[in-house]
């Protein structure tokens, strides 16, 4: 055995007495490795790698935290903040990278109400009989066992009978500020973890002209009347289990191409505090990353406080209204939408003209009371209705939002200004008087007209409206 097979091997050989070999087998020795020192650096490093990002990688972590310390120091020595990021997450894709109104002409989502819940029981009931055909012949029910109601349930799908609905009409777009949306707690009582996370620039809604309040938790403005650009340098996070999915979509997989998109694994709210940290933006929250102490909290605090004011923004007025009281008008005003009355109606007419023989029963009560009119039909019937209405919802509002975005495309300065100098008005005037829209009739229509529709030139009218109302109430008051 040569010395190479010997050390290889691990094995000795010797000769006793007799001349017999012997052999022994080394021990291998103890390697003592050098414990890995913790990441450390006097700059701003990157945690992205390419395009991805693992929130939950070790050494991303550690990046991380040494760039929360650097900022902070920084932050202290410098007494302010200076940079700021709009951050909106949303399920719904600002195609043509525009924040819009959510309106019937914008977006639809299918919705589960009382309609799809009344058509998911009779389907339920459905295939239990098939189960127990003896359903059919005794009122009291044959109780399922609960590996048969299990095995029923999922096997529809959760969104078994529902209908594209108009998303909920608001005046205004919510965007927080340096702040995931999942560290601000209950203010906002909204679910994080949406399909998209855009960090942006904080420069066009400050010059829109439409801004109403800001603070870290919540940043708010009018969006009736003109879209949000997102910058050139916007950033769009995609979870890695939404990633696939969203990608299958050619549209979206288009549009993606035009901005940064990155793609994280892990924890929603680290993966944007992570990406404002490299882009050098403390976080106002870090959650247990670090914590802030009184000192750092009062630099954000006043930073902010500029910031509004260098702005004409109000400082963290809250949006919304409880019970009729407090909130912003804004909000106030939304509650005298009527879209969602509007799509009922639209959606009765067209089960009407599919199932005239039923036309009696289409009524806005059907929608909100089924439960018996759904067996007298037949849910079957009915779902395959829906399944139509929705394929027929879903192109409508592709082309309504092609007619929005144009409309609103065409507006000129001149439009422009009369819009902002309405809405100056407005909240300069009435911002603070909590029942303005009850004192005032015609005020009323006008300011209504001036927000909900979704024609330029009825806006225009109601604009008008407004400042000649505006001036003879100012006139009547001297």
């Amino acid at each position: 055995m040569n010395l190479y097979r010997i050390l290889k091997n691990g094995i000795l050989s010797r000769k006793d007495k007799s001349g017999e070999i012997l052999e022994s087998r080394i021990e291998e020795p103890v390697v003592s490795l050098k414990k890995e020192e913790p990441f450390s650096s006097s700059s701003i490093v990157s945690c992205v790698k390419g395009d991805y990002l693992d929130t939950e990688d070790e050494l991303t972590l550690q990046k991380y935290q040494s760039n929360l310390r650097i900022l902070s120091q920084r932050v202290k020595e410098e007494g302010e903040i200076r940079d700021f990021r709009l951050i909106r997450e949303d399920d719904f894709f600002p195609y043509d990278w525009k924040w819009r109104v959510n309106c019937r002409k914008t977006y639809r989502e299918a919705k589960s109400s009382k309609l799809s819940y009344a058509l998911r029981m009779e389907e339920v009931e459905r295939r239990a009989r098939l189960l127990h055909p003896e359903r059919e012949k005794f009122p009291i029910k044959v109780p399922l066992t609960d590996k048969e109601e299990k095995a029923i349930s999922s096997s529809i799908p959760p969104s078994y009978g529902q209908v594209l609905e108009p998303t909920v009409f608001r005046s205004t777009k919510h965007f927080t500020i340096n702040t995931p949306l999942a560290y601000t707690g209950s203010y906002n009582q909204v679910s994080s973890d949406r399909n998209f996370v855009v960090i942006d620039r904080v420069d066009s809604f400050c010059q829109s002209g439409y801004g109403y309040s800001a603070d870290y938790f919540d940043a708010y403005l009018d969006m009736t009347h003109e879209e949000l650009p997102i910058s050139s340098s916007g950033i769009v996070l995609i979870s890695d289990e939404k990633y696939p999915q969203i990608m299958k979509d050619p549209i979206l997989a288009e549009q993606l191409g035009e901005r940064r998109v990155i793609r994280y694994r892990g924890e929603e709210a680290t993966a944007i505090n992570m990406v404002l940290s490299q882009e050098g933006i403390l976080p106002y929250r870090a959650g247990k990353y670090l914590e802030y102490d009184p000192e750092l909290d009062e630099i954000m605090k006043r930073s902010m406080q500029k910031f509004c004011v260098q702005h004409d923004l109000d400082y963290a007025h809250g949006h919304g209204n409880l019970f009729g009281r407090g909130g912003h008008f804004s909000d106030v005003l939304d509650s005298f939408n009527l879209e969602h009355k509007e799509f009922v109606a639209e959606f009765c007419s067209y089960l009407q003209q599919h199932y005239p023989e039923y036309a009696g029963v289409y009524t806005d009560t059907f929608y909100s009371f089924p439960e018996k009119i759904v067996p007298a039909i037949g849910g079957e019937k009915i779902v395959s209705c829906i399944s139509s209405y929705n394929d027929w919802a879903e192109k409508q509002v592709s082309k309504d939002r092609r007619e929005y975005d144009l409309e609103r495309d065409q507006i000129d300065l001149e439009t422009h200004q009369l819009f902002t100098k309405t809405l100056r008005v407005i909240r300069n005037r009435y911002e603070r008087e909590d029942s303005f829209v009850e004192n005032d009739p015609e005020l009323l229509s006008s300011l209504l007209t001036f927000f909900h529709s979704l024609c330029v030139e009825e806006q225009k009218k109601s604009a008008q409206k407004i400042l000649e109302l505006t001036h003879q109430k100012e006139s009547f008051s001297k």
